[in-house]
């Protein structure tokens, strides 16, 4: 499977949210950081071009 190429742009949320979750985690190791990571796997979505109902299928199938 090919691994897109981010550019800068592309890069700055994912790092952005990354840290945010790294800072939520050292003040408190049991923060809940499902949304950011949420946040992230759609970054990751667009990044690799995935639809709406392809994402839903990969979220489904990780539920179980």
């Amino acid at each position: 499977m090919p691994i897109p190429k981010a550019d800068k742009d592309q890069q700055r949320p994912v790092v952005q949210l990354v840290d945010k979750i790294l800072a939520a985690k050292q003040h408190d190791a049991e923060a809940d950081t499902t949304a950011l990571e949420q946040e992230i796997d759609r970054h990751v979505y667009a990044l690799y071009g995935v639809t709406d109902d392809e994402i839903k299928l990969v979220e489904d199938r990780a539920q179980k």
